[in-house]
């Protein structure tokens, strides 16, 4: 896990994964290209927002580790 800030649209399941603290979520739609463009330039502005969203992610990511993954799988198996 890297902690680095995420960039992601609100498709494909992503925002499952993150949080409005750990990722910019972007709007998809007509105006995807200027919204990704503010999301970069948000993230590459502020560098205090980039660690605060690193330190977001890194936790963010310690709820989906491989061990925790099997974790559940065995108590929705019943083990």
């Amino acid at each position: 896990m890297s902690g680095d800030p995420l960039i992601v649209t609100r498709a494909g399941g992503a925002t499952e994964y993150v949080n409005d603290k750990s990722a910019v979520i972007v709007d998809r739609g007509a105006e995807i290209e200027e919204n990704l463009k503010e999301a970069i330039l948000k993230i590459k502005e502020n560098p205090e927002l980039r660690k605060q969203m690193s330190k977001e992610a890194l936790k963010q990511g310690d709820k989906f580790t491989t061990r925790r993954y099997f974790e559940g799988y065995m108590d929705i198996l019943g083990c």
